[in-house]
């Protein structure tokens, strides 16, 4: 992000992000689950989440990554690197 609060891709192509609805549907609902800040993305290439999960500050992702429903809410912990499935 630019200093005047632009977005300014750092990957190309964008990775694709896929963030499930019935938990990600509110922007108040995605700033409780990424309150630390979203995850980095650079070495991404998707990155879906399925189910209720909370993400700790300093999450990395690489390459291509899904977090399953488990059916109950979950926690990336601080500094993890999740990544290639």
């Amino acid at each position: 992000m630019t200093e005047d609060s632009r977005l300014v891709r750092v990957t190309d192509p964008a990775p694709l992000v896929d963030l499930d609805g019935s938990y990600y549907k509110t922007i108040s609902a995605f700033e409780r689950r990424f309150a630390a800040g979203a995850p980095s993305l650079k070495q991404a290439q998707s990155l879906a989440v399925n189910g209720d999960w909370t993400f700790e500050a300093d999450v990395t992702v690489l390459g291509k990554v899904t977090l399953p429903d488990n059916g109950s809410a979950e926690v990336v912990p601080a500094g993890t690197v999740l990544g290639p499935e």
